[in-house]
């Protein structure tokens, strides 16, 4: 999110990318809006997103036949992460369905509202490079942040094959389609939007491997080679642009 508060700041941060940028890179859509608002002019803003790596191929084929849905979270156990909504909406899903499971990857402060919960495993901080292994084997990926501004996590379980959900203030909700279907956007905050959710993919496991196989392909967006050609792709352009207009 753009934390330039002052309106004299602003200006002069925005005066200064239209004189002397060639481009600026946006994190998502939302990104895009808020420094549109900052008085950025539209044609010196572009898309983009946190590039990321190949998945390894163990965690890609980690996924093996089991009982019942199993979510992951990845992120701080924090107020604006709604956790306190996804235990909520996990105790509702668990009521009904005895099998399903919650593996959560992270800490903070409301780590206790997970405290002896059926069906929750803890697995608390772990390294970068290992979160893909931690939560290989779960089948959604779940987000419902009140606000976050883009939300890495829910790209990473898209690209292993998981299928989202994700609250409507998380800037990489835009990646969630419904052509082909690869997961659902919630109502950020709100129990009963992600109870739903959930409830689906744990009534319909099969569902879940369906829009997991199609979140894969958000890889062909925000892969790194594909961010990669669009920057290259932008600033060329930018450059034969600016070598006309100086001709």
């Amino acid at each position: 999110m753009c934390r330039l508060r002052s309106w004299p700041v602003r200006k002069v941060f925005a005066m200064a990318v239209n004189r002397y940028a060639l481009k600026m890179f946006c994190i998502g859509n939302l990104a895009m809006k808020q420094f549109a608002a900052l008085g950025v002019r539209r044609q010196k803003l572009e898309w983009s997103a946190y590039a990321m790596p190949p998945i390894s191929a163990d965690a890609l084929h980690a996924r093996k036949s089991h009982e019942g849905i199993r979510f992951a979270f990845v992120g701080a156990l924090m107020a604006h992460k709604a956790v306190d909504v996804l235990a909520a909406a996990f105790s509702a899903v668990r009521s009904v369905h005895h099998d399903a499971s919650l593996k959560i990857v992270g800490e903070g402060p409301l780590r206790d509202l997970f405290a002896g919960m059926d069906g929750v495993e803890m697995l608390g901080v772990v390294a970068p490079d290992a979160v893909a292994g931690a939560v290989s084997d779960c089948d959604v990926i779940v987000l419902p942040s009140r606000r976050d501004a883009w939300g890495i996590a829910l790209v990473e379980g898209a690209a292993m094959g998981m299928a989202m959900i994700v609250g409507d203030r998380v800037g990489a909700s835009e990646l969630v389609s419904d052509t082909p279907r690869n997961g659902f956007v919630v109502k950020s905050g709100d129990v009963e939007s992600l109870t739903e959710a959930m409830m689906r993919y744990a009534d319909t496991p099969e569902m879940a491997a369906e829009h997991g196989a199609n979140a894969r392909l958000v890889m062909r967006i925000v892969g790194a080679p594909a961010i990669a050609d669009r920057m290259l792709k932008a600033i060329g352009e930018s450059l034969a642009e600016r070598g006309e207009s100086n001709g």
